[in-house]
């Protein structure tokens, strides 16, 4: 068996049988241990790119640079102008979700019910991530 992790992917963990994610950042994984299928259950940030940060104004000083222990989390990223130039990390994905589109409602003045009704962010599903 090869280690090419493009096609084994980048964690090492064995014998994963399935895995089951959420936008919270819970994360369930089936394993095969021996003769028997385990469960065990971790935790990651939830993330985002975004364009500019306009959306999370109102978060103030709970929107942290480069810490990924706060609430929310922004690194800046390289790139022309224009590009999703930001990383938001959350402890609850949801949440920051959540708070992307009470900031972009505000901002447009009506209510934005789903992150695929604006443009500037892109986020994979809990899955992938």
């Amino acid at each position: 068996m090869t280690s090419d992790p493009l096609i084994f992917g980048h964690d090492p963990t064995p014998g994963v049988v399935s895995v089951h994610a959420d936008q919270r950042g819970q994360a369930w994984i089936w394993r095969r241990v021996g003769g028997e299928v385990r469960l065990e259950r971790d935790t990651f940030r939830p993330w985002l790119f975004a364009r500019d940060l306009r959306d999370l104004e109102h978060l103030g000083s709970r929107l942290v640079w480069n810490d990924d222990t706060a609430a929310f989390s922004v690194r800046s990223l390289n790139g022309p102008e224009g590009s999703l130039r930001y990383l938001l990390t959350a402890r609850d994905g949801q949440i920051l979700r959540q708070e992307v589109l009470r900031g972009e409602s505000k901002r447009k003045g009506r209510r934005i019910s789903g992150l695929r009704e604006i443009s500037g962010y892109y986020g994979a599903g809990p899955i992938e991530q």
